[in-house]
């Protein structure tokens, strides 16, 4: 069906002739606008346009101008840099931008190589710039580089000539103080890896029990068409070999558990103690001449002044001695405490109403609230059965008399 407009008319009349075929101008239309749009349309690559040739050969020849153009071995430096810092970049928009700050770069630097003066004057002002930057950032890693070999020095293991005897998760090792962060982690991932290997050692375990099962079942009803009978062997050797696999792990930490400690590392660990002797009798010679050192110190932390320490009796010496050794507050530790006048948190013969109206007095020997009523009527069975034992004494003991 199609449209046919008349003269002098504003109305549109349907005309019904054969549509079946487009005619040769539209045809010849459809055919240039194919080729026409196609030109326009955006080509989206297979690959990211950092690994296009089309891209990436520009900018290594922007970057070869660039070194070959800049004028002294600073700015040279920077251009370095700038591309280093730079080259993560992915986003179309931030690596344009960087393109076209190397394109400035490159016109400012051709311009001064021609001889131009102005350029010649901010190339050098920049270059001096660039050179108290680099001479800032050397100083700063140097003395970086210096504390942390302090650091390092500081905390570095040292021998403390003890023995660390073979076990499930490692060799025969020496103690060392700190412990190096790497035999910690060794140690805890060898535990997890155990953990681990016993799960799935129990998990195969149960699947093959369960498929033995299955087995003896078909057997047991005589199916022709058994998805498990056969050969054993065909259906359990994936089962089997992660077992023994699994064995042969069990099978090295039980040898490494089992393993003598190496003379080498015994004699290396007897060093470390005659070492530390000789460490010992030089500290000590060393606070006999009057030096305070941090051993010094840290001695004298334990207990009070030595003034005061004059002025005190031997029982008050012990229960000093005693209130350091711990930070409890209950029991004998918290009794002492409380008697030469600490602060706890809970004093001894503290009160307190529970919920349901009864009063609970703090005893500081056994750490805990005791019902007054309870407590007064486990005092009077307790007196009870001492009058008791103390009756029956007694009597036995004037029974025994009157017999003789």
């Amino acid at each position: 069906m199609g449209w046919v407009i008349e003269k002098h008319s504003h109305l549109v009349i349907p005309s019904y002739h054969d549509m079946s075929s487009p005619s040769p101008a539209s045809l010849l239309f459809r055919a240039n606008l194919a080729s026409s749009i196609s030109s326009l349309r955006r080509v989206r690559p297979n690959r990211p346009f950092w690994e296009i040739p089309a891209h990436r050969i520009p900018t290594l020849h922007l970057f070869r101008r660039l070194l070959r153009f800049a004028p002294t071995e600073n700015i040279r430096f920077s251009v370095g840099l700038h591309f280093r810092l730079n080259q993560h970049k992915t986003g179309t928009e931030k690596v344009t931008a960087a393109l076209r700050t190397g394109y400035k770069w490159l016109k400012i630097f051709e311009s001064a190589h021609s001889g131009d003066i102005k350029t010649q004057g901010i190339l050098r002002r920049y270059d001096r710039l660039v050179a108290v930057k680099r001479k800032k950032a050397v100083s700063e890693r140097e003395e970086l580089e210096v504390l942390n070999e302090e650091n390092r020095m500081c905390n570095r293991p040292m021998l403390t000539g003890g023995l660390m005897f073979p076990t499930l998760w490692h060799p025969a090792l020496p103690r060392m103080k700190p412990q190096p962060i790497k035999i910690s982690r060794m140690i805890a991932k060898r535990k997890r890896s155990y953990e681990n290997r016993q799960v799935l050692s129990l998990r195969l375990k149960e699947q093959l029990r369960y498929a033995r099962g299955e087995v003896a079942l078909e057997e047991g009803l005589g199916v022709s068409d058994s998805e498990y009978g056969g050969s054993v062997r065909e259906w359990s050797r994936e089962i089997s070999a992660a077992l023994d696999q699994n064995q042969v792990y069990f099978d090295r930490m039980l040898a490494r558990a089992n393993d003598s400690v190496p003379q080498e590392l015994f004699e290396r660990v007897i060093q470390a103690r005659r070492n530390k002797i000789v460490n010992k009798t030089r500290e000590r010679e060393r606070e006999r001449k009057g030096e305070v050192l941090m051993a010094t110190l840290r001695r004298s932390r334990k207990g009070p002044p030595a003034g005061a320490i004059v002025r005190m009796t031997p029982q008050q010496r012990v229960d000093d001695r005693v209130s350091r050794g711990g930070v409890g507050e209950v029991g004998y530790l918290g009794k002492v405490k409380a008697r030469i006048g600490w602060r706890l948190s809970r004093t001894d013969g503290e009160t307190r109403k529970t919920e349901d109206g009864r009063t609970e007095i703090w005893n500081i020997e056994d750490g805990a609230w005791i019902d007054v009523e309870k407590e007064k009527q486990l005092q009077g069975i307790a007196e009870e059965l001492e009058q008791e034992n103390e009756r029956r004494r007694l009597g036995g003991g004037y029974l025994k008399k009157f017999s003789s």
